[in-house]
């Protein structure tokens, strides 16, 4: 069962609120354009900032560049000075670095022959010990020793 004026009343909350969502709408579509142009803004001053900090960057690279070529030939001239220093190092080093293992070498060779010499020795020495033993155990018991 409807009340008079229930329709009036529907229809006119009905405008208010269609009403609302159209202001919103308008709203929202402002709110949007504005933030468009200051994006647009915001952009070109952008790319204008870069333009310029873009012509400096080129400036100060030039700049280096003439600057680096005098430091690069100056280097290049004590590069040259230090590797023909270096290189007679290596020559001196490798030079050392022979006697050095050709004494090593001989050192080597002597200490392996006194090693076999003593080797021998001892070896000459308890064949000899065992042969003693042996004929002193023969004669002890009274055997001759082939």
């Amino acid at each position: 069962m409807l009340v008079p004026g229930e329709d009036a009343k529907t229809r006119a909350l009905r405008r208010e609120a269609l009403e609302r969502v159209r202001q919103r709408a308008r709203e929202a579509r402002e709110k949007q354009r504005q933030d468009s142009l200051s994006l647009q803004l915001e952009q070109e001053q952008q790319q204008q900032r870069s333009q310029e900090l873009s012509r400096q960057l080129m400036q100060r690279t030039l700049q280096r560049i003439r600057e680096n070529a005098v430091k690069q030939e100056e280097q290049r001239q004590e590069q040259l000075i230090l590797q023909q220093k270096m290189m007679q190092q290596a020559e001196e080093r490798k030079k050392y670095c022979a006697q050095h293992r050709r004494a090593l070498q001989q050192k080597l060779i002597r200490q392996q022959r006194e090693i076999k010499n003593k080797i021998r020795t001892r070896a000459e020495e308890s064949v000899r010990q065992s042969r003693e033993a042996k004929a002193r155990s023969h004669s002890a018991l009274g055997v001759a020793c082939p």
